[in-house]
């Protein structure tokens, strides 16, 4: 896969062996554009099932065993799909949790306003709130581009921290870091989700026109008889849509007079 490098540096040790098992099993296709990800709950795997009683629904007849064992590949795609994607929220909903609360740090230690600008002038120790970037000027977001702005002097700007020591200046820096980086693995992790979505949604279309199925109920294959049955709906799960990033408790540009790791 052509982003797992970036992967690699987000999720660490661990979490790469589940993900590298997960991702290893199914073969990728491209996919043009994302499309949303309907709120439902996945029926069950495709697999033998007893003949169902006369009374259930038949939704779909199989031909012979080949259009059965092409359907059966399709319908594992599409649950390994709905496992990457869950293995995927719990990564962001873990690193969401760490950016909130980084964010809540420098708001209440160094008094970062959300909608800020900041400097920081290193001969002085001390951080500086500036005028906002005009339009369209580059600055350190939540993702961690790097600043392009030229640094402001250090007579602008309205003084927000003083920093008593060196010590507490690079404690200061080593915070900001952490945030910068913490704004990359939300944007890859963003990046692999939209990828699934995709593909997701790309399966389910499939499933749609090909069989007839709606994604939001509950099947069974009988491969005896050779039929897809649909089963009695199940209790709702939580719509399968990524959360949102936690807004920013901290400036929207990194300081520009001296590196975040002093």
């Amino acid at each position: 896969m052509k982003r797992i490098v970036p992967l690699l540096v987000v999720v660490g040790g661990v979490g790469l062996v589940l993900w590298a098992v997960v991702r290893s099993s199914a073969p990728r296709q491209p996919v043009s554009q994302p499309a949303a990800l309907p709120a439902s709950t996945p029926p069950p795997a495709a697999v033998t099932a007893p003949p169902a009683a006369e009374a259930e629904p038949i939704v779909y007849q199989f031909e012979d065993e080949a259009k059965m064992r092409e359907f059966a590949g399709l319908w594992q795609q599409r649950q390994k799909t709905l496992l990457r994607l869950a293995v995927l929220r719990a990564y962001w909903e873990n690193e969401q949790a760490g950016s909130a609360a980084l964010n809540t740090q420098l708001e209440t230690q160094y008094h970062l306003s959300p909608t800020g600008n900041y400097i920081l002038d290193a001969e002085k120790r001390v951080l500086m709130e500036r005028p906002a970037p005009a339009a369209g000027a580059e600055t350190t977001t939540l993702e961690g581009q790097p600043a392009q702005a030229p640094p402001a002097g250090p007579e602008e700007g309205t003084v927000v921290h003083t920093f008593s020591t060196d010590e507490e200046l690079q404690a200061f820096g080593n915070l900001w870091q952490q945030r910068q980086g913490s704004g990359v693995r939300l944007t890859v992790l963003k990046s692999f989700w939209d990828e699934e979505d995709a593909e997701l949604t790309k399966l389910n279309r499939t499933l749609t026109e090909t069989y007839t199925l709606d994604v939001t109920k509950n099947y069974t294959l009988d491969a005896q008889r050779r039929v897809i049955i649909e089963r009695p709906a199940v209790a709702p799960a939580a719509a399968d849509v990524l959360p949102a990033a936690p807004a920013p408790a901290s400036p929207g540009a990194a300081p520009s007079n001296q590196p975040a790791n002093p």
